[in-house]
């Protein structure tokens, strides 16, 4: 009893500290780190596309395979940023999460310039990121840009 115990102990919280798995989701290459994200967007002056997801989630690999058609446009328009909405939980709540798929989209200076709760369609998505005639992102700026608030 004394080594079962123990053993239990060990089996119940192996599982406690699991994090997204390290994955090529919808073809992205996706920083895991929120603040050397915003390092690399306000260096780059692109902002940040921020993707709250969970393990537990069906809708987030839905999501994702939405993502997938839009990739090339995130990830040479963007920052992409993708968060577990349990491990990051501080951040998700502070970013208005409720639910999970999450999207934020952030200027280079952290400034929240767009976001949103749910699935949409990667026409939908592309329409939404590529406001300006140009095709590049407007989101470049503080004062203008995606849906600013």
């Amino acid at each position: 009893m004394k080594v079962l115990l123990p053993l239990l102990v060990l089996l119940l919280t192996l599982g406690c500290d699991r994090k997204l798995p390290e994955r090529n989701v919808s073809g992205i290459e996706w920083r895991k780190e929120y603040h050397s994200a915003l390092r690399e967007s306000e260096k780059r002056g692109r902002p940040v596309f921020l993707y709250f997801s969970a393990l537990w989630c069906s809708w987030c690999r839905e999501y994702e395979k939405e993502l997938s058609r839009v990739a090339p446009y995130i990830s040479g328009n963007f920052i992409p940023l993708l968060l577990d909405s349990d491990r990051d939980r501080d951040l998700f709540l502070s970013f208005g999460g409720r639910g999970t798929p999450f999207t934020v989209v952030l200027s280079p200076r952290g400034r929240v310039l767009l976001s949103f709760h749910g699935s949409v369609r990667a026409e939908d998505l592309k329409d939404i990121l590529s406001l300006s005639p140009s095709g590049k992102c407007p989101a470049h700026g503080e004062e203008g840009g995606l849906h600013p608030k």
